[in-house]
């Protein structure tokens, strides 16, 4: 049985040339879930990973700015993605 893999790519919309991606197997998303304090199985993470990116975009009521937003980085060769929680 082949393992599962969960391939993310993000995009920038002013710049149509950056695309960053990454796959992680079953195997290592449990690690990483340990890690980071992951509260979702590895099923559920996709949609879960896509709603807090849209989190990132959106302001609401009288917000001026995002209650989330994200930074990527490479870091030895990996691409890293830090989500900020604003409070």
């Amino acid at each position: 049985m082949r393992e599962a893999l969960l391939r993310i790519e993000l995009t920038d919309e002013t710049n149509q040339v950056t695309v960053l991606s990454m796959t992680v197997s079953e195997n290592e998303f449990h690690t990483l879930k340990s890690e980071e304090g992951i509260r979702v199985d590895f099923g559920e993470f996709p949609a879960e990973f896509i709603e807090l990116m849209k989190a990132c975009q959106q302001t609401t009521g009288s917000q001026t700015y995002p209650r989330y937003a994200y930074k990527t980085h490479f870091h030895c060769m990996k691409l890293v993605i830090t989500v900020i929680k604003y409070v």
